[in-house]
């Protein structure tokens, strides 16, 4: 099993062979925000992020069909998606950090083709069947004069690397940011990030500065997303729901922080 650490923190998907693949995944089937996905980083816990052993079964079955060329499907591994050897879900539930759990795979020969092109991500992942078949999410990377192809902002830097505004250092400060946001959208993001984490105290301070923890609920600010409740595929409601920061703070038995977002 996986225990040992990688590299201090950079992003998962720049890491190792299988990193992109395992980032995708995770990605996909815990359903993180934006604000949430620059969490995944090699110093990350699956646990932290939200995972459990429901989860880890999805992200290590799509791993292990996309390995073998196989359709994934729900009945991979049984009734129960028990899996052998490195796809067993145990590994990535007690791997200590997410690039220790890429080493381990990496160490396996699972996404052992040139950056992991072996392991596609299916859109049977995480169960949503009958989309859009068969996709690969492996990100453009270069363009056709062979160099790495980025958005940026007109200043040769890459937006999607830049930190939010309110964005939670790694000094557990916040970072300023670029005033292309809403300041609602940035106060929600920070205060989404500091409740994953379990960083109470700053999440207290930006409900204390206005943040409003209902902004990007369904049915709140976003009037474009449709209740759940009225959303008849599981499959579509398992996409379109997003954990708030009472429900991360309540998963974390965060009594105060609960009490300080129902006042809100």
């Amino acid at each position: 099993i996986a225990t040992d650490g990688g590299p201090s923190s950079i992003p998962l998907e720049k890491y190792g062979k299988a990193g992109e693949a395992v980032s995708n995944q995770i990605i996909h089937c815990l359903n993180l925000q934006p604000c949430q996905q620059s969490m995944v980083t090699t110093s990350a816990n699956f646990g932290v992020l939200g995972g459990d052993s429901l989860a880890a079964t999805r992200v290590v079955r799509t791993l292990f069909a996309n390995h073998k060329g196989i359709r994934d499907n729900r009945y991979i591994g049984g009734a129960y998606g028990v899996l052998d050897g490195p796809f067993d879900a145990l590994h990535l539930l007690r791997a200590e950090t997410l690039g220790a759990y890429v080493d381990f795979l990496d160490g396996h020969g699972v996404c052992s083709a040139k950056d992991g092109d072996d392991c596609y991500v299916d859109d049977d992942d995480c169960n949503r069947e009958g989309e859009q078949g068969k996709k690969k999410m492996k990100k453009e990377k270069y363009d056709d004069g062979g160099k790495d192809k980025i958005q940026n902002n007109g200043n040769g830097q890459d937006d999607a690397h830049m930190p939010l505004v309110g964005e939670i250092g790694t000094n557990g400060s916040l970072v300023a940011q670029p005033e292309s946001r809403g300041n609602d959208a940035v106060l929600y993001d920070a205060l989404v990030e500091a409740s994953t984490l379990g960083q109470s105290t700053i999440a207290t301070s930006l409900l204390d500065l206005g943040a409003d923890p209902n902004f990007g609920s369904q049915g709140g600010k976003n009037k474009s997303q449709q209740r759940l409740g009225k959303i008849t595929d599981r499959n579509q409601r398992r996409q379109q729901f997003k954990a708030s920061p009472l429900h991360l703070a309540c998963i974390r038995g965060d009594f105060n922080l609960v009490q300080k977002l129902l006042d809100k």
